[in-house]
């Protein structure tokens, strides 16, 4: 049999084939949060019939590979409970909180458990796919912040593939002719990522930091000069100085789906610049993916279709957040979805649900408005290409820039 586990603190999940070609999934944990994870990961229910059934076999499975099992571990199936003694000191005093939470809209089958016990569960392909509740869905996708952060830390932007991020020589050549920066001026990068157009503008000569608050991408920007890098996050960071211009480029505004948390960034850089200052912004241009859209639907009255979506390593492999195949629009809230799977690397493989915002032009000028810049410049545009004005189906960005009144 082949099989794949990974140990994650005290809870083990492995997964392998047997059955006459099924696949099945299982876990053994005493967090009932971990269990409800397997049911939601593989959209199927833990059935204690279809356990108890396959007894024999994946009891075998577990003594033959998890090292703490032998033949004389105590296992009990039945149509009550599925649990086994690992004789692991784990702490259970929170156990009948975590049960009484996830119990709240499912069933909970797998009774209780004592000190030293986890509970065995399995799901089995033959199973039928279950629909997930909202609060399910919701729950998913409630921690969207963090998986937020998560994504863009495993965004692998040095690659070639990612061709919008070969521009960065252009971009400042934009902002030096439109700005009338100075060597004398001060300037910081809010969502610096990778630093790229940081170190181009102090490669110029220019006083330049970045700021950002995933500290894999500071790594990676900061390998050759770690004292122009900020760790931050760019809604709360309070900086020593002011600024003369403070750039904020591609989706940093629209991370977050939480409106709020998106002007908390925009009144943090006008916070942050000198009156008469200039700040030069873009944002995902939401004209253009409604254009291009494929996929819709409404997360209130049928959440189960964001998981029709097919998975793609978009944010890896290419960067390329616009095509039609794999995003989808909630029409209630205009919140743009996309399944984002990542391989590479020494982290382990994973698939994320990734939320943002895009903007129309009108939108995101009274943003700017609201805050107390005055709109300068404004454009659709694609990157490497800021000075061939596009149309709103056709330019990816929108891109600002605004002088603090």
């Amino acid at each position: 049999q082949d099989y794949r586990k990974i140990g994650i603190g005290k809870t083990l999940l492995f997964s392998f084939w047997g059955f006459s070609n099924d696949y099945a999934w299982g876990i053994m944990s005493s967090n009932p949060y971990a269990i409800r994870a397997l049911e939601k990961a593989t959209y199927r229910r833990v059935d204690l019939s279809i356990m108890k059934k396959k007894e024999n076999t994946i009891t075998k499975f577990g003594i033959e590979n998890v090292s703490y099992l032998d033949e004389n571990s105590e296992f009990v199936i039945n149509s009550k409970n599925s649990k086994v003694n690992t004789k692991f000191p784990s702490d259970i005093s929170k156990v009948d909180e975590k049960l009484s939470n996830v119990s709240k809209s499912i069933p909970w089958i797998l009774g209780e458990i004592e000190e030293g016990w986890e509970w065995f569960a399995f799901t089995f392909n033959q199973q039928e796919k279950i629909q997930l509740t909202l609060p399910e869905i919701e729950e998913m996708l409630n921690i969207s912040e963090d998986i937020a952060h998560k994504a863009y830390s495993r965004m692998l932007i040095e690659q070639e593939s990612h061709k919008w991020a070969n521009h960065t020589k252009s971009e400042i050549d934009f902002i030096e002719q439109h700005c009338k920066i100075t060597k004398e001026m001060k300037i910081a990068d809010f969502g610096c990522g990778i630093g790229r157009h940081t170190l181009e503008l102090f490669g110029r000569g220019y006083d330049a930091v970045g700021i950002d608050y995933s500290q894999e991408l500071l790594n990676k920007a900061s390998q050759n000069q770690k004292e122009i890098f900020i760790y931050g996050d760019c809604r709360e960071i309070e900086l020593i100085n002011k600024y003369d211009l403070i750039t904020c480029l591609y989706d940093v505004i629209g991370s977050f789906i939480d409106e709020e948390q998106n002007i908390k960034i925009l009144k943090n850089i006008s916070h942050h610049l000198k009156v008469g200052g200039y700040c030069v912004l873009s944002v995902m241009n939401f004209e253009l993916t409604q254009a291009r859209m494929k996929h819709s639907f409404s997360l209130k009255n049928e959440p189960n279709k964001l998981l029709e979506l097919s998975a793609s390593s978009t944010m890896e492999q290419t960067g390329d957040i616009f095509h039609p195949d794999f995003y989808m629009i909630d029409t209630d809230t205009d919140i743009v979805y996309r399944r984002e799977q990542f391989s590479q690397g020494t982290d382990l493989p994973q698939e994320l649900i990734v939320r943002d915002r895009r903007y129309t032009m009108e939108q995101i000028q009274r943003m700017c408005q609201d805050v107390g810049f005055e709109v300068i410049f404004n454009q659709y545009v694609v990157a490497g290409k800021w000075n061939e004005p596009k149309s709103p189906t056709q330019g990816k960005e929108i891109l600002l820039i605004c002088q603090k009144n």
